[in-house]
């Protein structure tokens, strides 16, 4: 520590400041987290390749508030193509979603190991997209899936394996301790409330009743109408002692936030983070300058209460500056974080002054600020375009819905929050963040312009273009408000030429998955609507080509 600070590596007060964050995650361990994690940090820094080192010398201090364009990769070849593409616009930076190993059974997010997609094109491919994206001087952002991992995923692999040489239920729940153990948990009564949350009831064994609210269904095939927030994971034991000898054939029950094939891991759990360390030193080495962090709203906190836990909260804190702090070191303060929280912009706000309150210096001096994605202000967008001109809703209805959603942000200034402005993106529509006298409203111009409403009301999946009824105009003056407004604008890949919904792959998609033997037998089941939103760019330039110029301009 005093050679890094000697160094200049960092300062006493971030070192001292990253020494309680270490504490909050891990009372127990937070010494041995603390100097394992400086060692990595250490390590990765020193490694840094010199063209690295570079590039980030040349790195202008609010790099990140340049437009970002984002990307849903068909294959890594194709990428290194279209980030020629993405630079001709004229984009510096990009958002590239989702291309981890997966058993595409969650649209990737349900990570079988935390390499590059081997059917994308594998290390060797990605490797190519780094190399491709510095020699453009394109900054590049990548999703960090840390909530949860699929069953086929080599640390369950690996305990179960270990599992079979247990001799104790200690021993077992040692092997285990990457997983968030859920015993005798048995669910009592479930019922959607009165923002059409589906909120669960269960009994824990001992008398002791608590809920757990499913904010949303993330998927609307494997899992609909599932919301038992568990997997149950069969053990073989053939070492245990007499006394154990009823458990040598028997399972666990695991926490599960999203989908049937994942299992949330522990990220309070030393090795789960130190892994991780190694993973983000490895990616920053090659070259990415930012992380999304997928699913912060379930890290730590598994919302067994009807409100959240504050100490739950405080460590869920910790862990994302944890990691912040991290990638900062290696980078020299350039890399950028995005915690995905899909609340309003208020509920946002209030959470980063809690940040402040609780952790009032991690590295504050030496890391950017964090980005969000202003989930409330596209809700506003897409309700005042799809709403204009409509009978029900006049033009000042429309200026009100602004104003009160979309422009929100002018009136909440925080010192350490970004916020990125969008359209389109990769996931539902957040039809809850739409106000509740429209969404009805809102739910009926989806649907009868092609596109599919879910989970009670609250997502919604199809292409803004669709929305507006492709309306050329309205998507113009859609993405002029979107980079008019506070904060840094992201455009959706396809927006600029008004890509519409790709419904021939998302059903493409569904027959596949049902062809590939994994348990699922309805077509139906197997339709992920989100799919409406990805697949094939389809270049269409002749057909909104006062789209492409405007964008361009």
């Amino acid at each position: 520590v005093l050679s890094a600070v000697e160094s200049e590596f960092q300062n006493i007060i971030d070192l001292e400041s990253f020494m309680k964050i270490c504490e909050v995650i891990s009372p127990i361990d937070s010494k041995n987290l603390y100097e394992q994690t400086l060692i990595k940090a250490f390590h990765y820094k020193s490694v840094r390749p010199s063209h690295l080192i570079q590039f980030d010398s040349r790195l202008p201090p609010d790099w990140y508030c340049s437009p970002w364009y984002s990307l849903y990769p068909q294959s890594f070849s194709k990428l290194a193509e279209q980030l020629k593409y993405v630079r001709e616009l004229g984009f510096e930076n990009c958002y590239i979603i989702s291309h981890y190993e997966s058993e595409m059974l969650d649209c990737g997010f349900d990570v079988s190991g935390y390499k590059a997609r081997k059917c994308l094109g594998g290390e060797k491919g990605w490797e190519h997209v780094m190399s491709t994206g510095i020699q453009l001087g394109i900054r590049i952002l990548t999703d960090g899936v840390f909530n949860h991992v699929a069953l086929s995923h080599e640390w369950v692999k690996n305990a179960r394996k270990e599992s079979e040489s247990a001799t104790t239920l200690n021993d077992l729940k040692h092997i285990w301790r990457r997983f968030i153990i859920k015993n005798h948990r048995e669910k009592i009564h479930q019922f959607v409330n009165e923002h059409g949350d589906v909120v669960c009831e269960y009994s824990d064994g001992n008398a002791q009743n608590y809920a757990v609210v499913n904010q949303r269904c993330i998927c609307n095939c494997a899992q609909k109408n599932d919301y038992l927030h568990s997997v149950f994971i069969p053990i073989q034991c053939h070492n245990f002692s007499q006394n154990d000898a009823n458990h040598s054939q028997f399972g666990f029950q695991f926490h599960r936030s999203f989908a049937k094939n994942t299992v949330d891991l522990n990220l309070r759990e030393t090795d789960n983070l130190l892994d991780f360390c190694d993973i983000l030193g490895t990616e920053f080495n090659q070259g990415i300058y930012g992380k999304r962090f997928d699913a912060v709203a379930h890290w730590i906190d598994k919302g067994e209460l009807y409100s959240w836990n504050k100490h739950d909260k405080t460590v869920q804190k910790a862990c994302l500056l944890y990691f912040q702090c991290f990638s900062s070191i290696i980078t020299s303060s350039k890399a950028i974080i995005i915690p995905e929280l899909v609340q309003s912009t208020c509920q946002i706000v209030d959470y980063e002054s809690q940040i402040s309150k609780e952790f009032p210096n991690p590295f504050k001096n030496t890391s950017n600020p964090r980005m969000y994605f202003n989930f409330q202000a596209q809700a506003g967008l897409r309700t005042v375009l799809s709403l204009e001109q409509h009978k029900t809703a006049t033009q000042r209805d429309c200026e009100r819905i602004f104003w009160d959603n979309v422009d929100i942000t002018q009136g909440n200034p925080m010192p350490n929050v970004l916020w990125m402005n969008l359209l389109d993106h990769h996931d539902d529509i957040f039809v809850g963040l739409v106000e509740r006298q429209y969404r009805a409203l809102v739910c009926e111009r989806i649907r009868e312009n092609g596109g599919v409403v879910y989970n009670n009301g609250l997502s919604g999946a199809l292409r803004i273009m669709n929305l507006i009824g492709g309306n050329a105009e309205k998507m113009k003056c859609g993405l002029l408000l979107m980079y008019l407004l506070n904060g840094t604008p992201m455009l959706y890949y396809g927006m600029e030429f008004g890509m519409t919904s790709n419904v021939r792959q998302a059903w493409r998609n569904a027959v596949e998955l049902k062809n590939s033997k994994k348990g699922l037998t309805d077509l139906r089941e197997c339709f992920e609507p989100r799919d409406l939103m990805r697949g094939t760019p389809r270049k269409n330039e002749e057909e909104n080509p006062q789209i492409s110029m405007f964008v361009k301009r």
